[in-house]
């Protein structure tokens, strides 16, 4: 699931003397901020009954900044390609998860203390949009095919953390083995007067061949 927001910096500059958009016109700088969402296996099905008890709290947010630049701009019409930023995270609170046979795993962690768990992942994207606007700029629509390349950094993969006698312990897991390298995701926006909805889903899957099957998805407000 998700929520999201947009920011358009560069749209409201005038032509060149020739009569022609600008380079600011033909830019456009977007902020997205959503939660996430798993399609095809979730983690709702991998919780034992034991957990019901043991207030398991998730939250799952997603950060997106891209820079997209019209190659054509027209009266209505618009296309082009542009470069962003995409970084998910996926946490649980009062659980511990594990990665095991390929799938990931929700348990009651062994040792009393206050644990939570959080998986991220990061992506470098390429989007490439076309997008339709009425005469007065009121209304906009804009489709994109988004390529994009995962990387790993210390934040990335799968950390435990737990706090305990005023003591904090951590641990991580690095899932870059498991993960599928690249993804190609399609987001769908609508907007009024700056503001509306979109929604995003990957087609393909999280992780390779021989682990679990998850598909993400987002959707949300556009600002």
């Amino acid at each position: 699931m998700g929520f999201g927001a947009m920011a358009e910096g560069f749209n409201y500059f005038d032509r060149n003397s020739d009569g022609k958009p600008s380079f600011l016109e033909r830019s456009m700088l977007s902020f997205y901020w959503g939660f996430n969402g798993w399609g095809g296996s979730t983690f709702s099905g991998l919780m034992g009954e034991d957990l019901g008890g043991n207030n398991v709290r998730t939250s799952f947010s997603s950060y997106q900044l891209s820079y997209g630049y019209n190659i054509l701009n027209t009266y209505h019409f618009v296309a082009g390609i542009g470069l962003g930023y995409e970084s998910d995270v996926y946490k649980f609170k009062n659980a511990y998860v594990s990665f095991d046979d390929g799938a990931f795993q929700v348990a009651t962690p062994a040792i009393e203390g206050d644990w939570s768990s959080r998986f991220v992942t990061r992506y470098v994207q390429v989007p490439v949009h076309v997008g339709w606007s009425s005469g007065d700029g009121v209304f906009k629509v804009r489709l994109s095919a988004i390529p994009a390349i995962g990387y790993t950094t210390k934040n990335t993969g799968l950390k435990h953390r737990m706090k305990e006698d005023g003591q904090t312990h951590k641990d991580q897991t690095n899932l870059s083995d498991a993960l599928l390298p690249y993804k190609l995701d399609v987001r769908l926006e609508f907007k009024v007067y700056g503001v509306g909805l979109f929604m995003q889903v990957s087609t393909f899957k999280l992780f390779k061949d021989g682990y679990q099957d998850l598909y993400p998805f987002k959707f949300g407000f556009v600002i």
